[in-house]
Formats: C-alpha cells, structure tokens, sequence
C-alpha cells in the first residue's frame, strides 16, 4: 500500500508540471511585421537616394521607380536604448496616417513596400522629431512612386504616312523635308529630355545618325530634312525619347521611310550636326491646342485634324483631361474621328492649367497594347481652360 501512495503522489506532481501549448501553430516570425523585433542583421542600399526637389519648408522629395524603398533613419541610424523612431505614411495628402514599423536596434534603413504607384507621405515618430501643428499633418519627406513610361506619339505629317507603307513610292532625297508632330504625357517629366534622333531604317543599318540639337517642348511640329547620312542606309526613321523624374525612359519610333541608296560606307555614329537642318514649320493642325493655349470652358470648338494613321483603327476617339492626365481622368469628349472630317466637340467647364488633348484608336475586341484596349495617337501640349461662373470641375494649377 505505500508503494501505491508514493506512486499516485508523483504522477499528481508530474501532471502538474506541465506547459500545454494552447497555440502550437503561432510563428512570431512568419506571423508578425519584420519591425515587432530585432533582426540579427538589415540591409541599405548601395546608393542613396537623393531628393529631387523641395517643396514646402524644406521637405524632399524623392522619386523611385521601384516596389520597394530605403527611408533612412533621422540619426542615421536606431541608437540602443532610445526609444524607436517609428514610420508612418499617408497615400492621400495626410487626410489619413498608417503605421509603417519601427526601426530596430542599429538600423540604419527603413525598407518601405509601395504596392501601387502613387505619392507616399512619410512622417517619422520618436526623439527629435516633433510635433505637427497644422492640420491634417505635414510630412517629414515625399517618396513618389512612379513605375510607368512617358508616353509619346510621334507622327508623320502629310502624305509620308502613306509612303512610309507604300513599297512602290519614290525614295525620299537628302536634304527633302519632313514634317514631325509629337505629344510627349508624363506627371513626372523631366524637363528638358525630350530626344529626336534620325536612325537607320533596318539592320544593320539601324544604327543612330543623327540628334536634333534643339530644346524640345512636350508637344508641338517642326520640319526635319532627310540626313545626307540616309542615303547610306537605304531608309530612315525618327525616334523620339523621353526620361521621368524616376527613370523610366519612353521611346517610340515612326515608320521607315525609304530613301536613295548611296554605295555602303563605314557608318559614323550619332552626331548634333548642322546637316540636320530644324526649323518650325508653324504648321499647327487646326483645332489642336498649343502650348499655353487659352480656351473656355462650355464653348464649342472644332477640330480639323487627326494623325494619319487613326483610318487603321475600329473607332477614334478624342479625351480631355483637366490634370496633365493623371489618375486616368481622361473624359471622352468626341468619338467616331474620321480623317478629312471635322470634329465638333466642347471644352468641359473646368478651371486648370494643366489640361491635354489626345487622341486615341480602339483595337479590336480582345485585343491590348501594354493592358489597354486602345492605342494613343497624339497628346497635346498643356493648355489653360477658364470657366466663367461657379464650376464643380477639378481646378489644377501647374
């Protein structure tokens, strides 16, 4: 019987010793943030990035073309035994704040996800930092997200469209010219890089001749003379480039256009040279804003051109943007543009700065180019419209 006692005495204590793990699929670190604890070691970036410009008192603003970036810490980096600086943000001008994380013990770098493009307020929280006074809250630095190319049109004026896809026309001569319009759209242009090269038609003679050397806006015409170095390669084409604030280059090209072969040389490379001669053709197709143009809201205007390629399209449709074309606020105005017809339509009531024509071809059901159903064939030149009287449209300033 005492053998029993002391038996049952220890399977009671043994019993009451032990830990039952009531979550046996928690795991801290696949479960949680990477900022809820200490990494044995963070990464930062083989270059900093550098803001771009200020705006406000002082505030930087950065531009990155990638999902994921570097916030460096205010201290350069998390002292032990501060209380941790923490990240917040805001996708909606601080009309709303979200946390980030928090920097651990000797990060130098905060790595911030962006799942979408936009403009990422950042304010830091903790020693130093302050506390905003004006409402909805300031930020301490502006990331802007920026993952999509300008986009560019570039057309060939006249009768070059047809000859360009006419293996029968008559090549064209040095020194012939050639009339260019262009619309170059990007929120985050940088000023300034907009590029038009005379190239190659075709390899291995495709290779860059000449660079126009002259500023160029984002929109308008000019007349170019065929290069003396085409006639080497047996054809020519215009390439226009363009590069945003955040990297992303734009390029486009026209078709090739034929011209007098000249017996093979040894092919120079790019050069900006007088040969390739520049002038404004003050050709401004009728209708189609410029530049600066001034307009009135709710007024009736007429529009006599359309590139030449829009007759290769189902329908052609004209939109209008009070924002430089951001946030994909472009509002059909007319559709159904034919070539030779004129095109009735009416400026929106809107108050901005920063307004844009384009013209864009619907592709055929089922069919995309870069995810859109259609394709844009021209893009304005920024203008101004005004509203007499109260106006609900978007007022933007440049």
């Amino acid at each position: 019987m005492r053998w029993h006692i002391i038996v049952v005495i220890l399977a009671v204590l043994a019993s009451g010793c032990t830990d039952v793990d009531e979550n046996t699929k928690w795991a801290p670190q696949s479960q949680l943030p990477s900022w809820t604890y200490d990494a044995p070691f963070y990464y930062r970036p083989t270059e900093e990035l550098e803001p771009a410009e200020t705006v406000g008192d002082g505030i930087g603003v950065y531009y990155t073309r990638n999902e994921w970036f570097y916030i460096l810490h205010p201290a350069n980096e998390q002292p032990a035994g501060e209380p941790r600086v923490g990240v917040w943000y805001s996708t909606d001008r601080g009309n709303a704040w979200r946390q980030a994380g928090f920097f651990g013990v000797e990060q130098s770098h905060f790595v911030f996800r962006a799942p979408q493009d936009g403009d990422y307020w950042i304010r830091l929280a903790g020693p130093g930092q302050g506390v905003t006074q004006i409402p909805p809250g300031m930020p301490h630095r502006i990331y802007v997200v920026d993952r999509k190319a300008p986009t560019i049109s570039l057309s060939l004026c006249g009768d070059l469209a047809g000859r360009a896809k006419d293996p029968k026309a008559p090549p064209l001569a040095a020194g012939e010219p050639v009339t260019l319009a262009w619309g170059v759209s990007d929120a985050h242009l940088v000023p300034d890089s907009i590029e038009l090269i005379a190239t190659g038609a075709a390899f291995p003679d495709n290779v860059p001749l000449v660079r126009l050397n002259s500023t160029l806006g984002d929109g308008g015409s000019l007349t170019v003379t065929i290069p003396a170095r085409a006639a080497r390669t047996g054809g020519v084409r215009f390439q226009m480039r363009a590069v945003d604030k955040a990297g992303n280059v734009g390029l486009t090209a026209t078709e090739a256009l034929p011209t007098a072969r000249e017996a093979p040389a040894t092919q120079p490379a790019a050069v900006t040279a007088s040969e390739w001669l520049a002038v404004p053709t003050g050709m401004v197709p009728t209708g189609w804003p410029m530049a600066g143009a001034f307009l009135r809201g709710g007024k009736v205007q007429t529009l006599r051109w359309i590139p030449e390629q829009a007759g290769e399209y189902r329908q052609v449709d004209l939109q209008f943007s009070a924002n430089d074309g951001r946030d994909l606020t472009w509002t059909t105005v007319a559709t159904g543009l034919k070539i030779g017809q004129d095109t009735r339509w009416m400026t929106p009531p809107a108050n901005s700065k920063s307004c844009r024509l384009r013209v864009i071809g619907l592709l055929p059901d089922g069919q995309t180019d870069n995810g859109e159903p259609y394709v844009v064939l021209a893009v304005s030149p920024r203008f101004t419209v005004d509203t007499a009287g109260p106006s609900t449209a978007p007022t933007t300033q440049p």
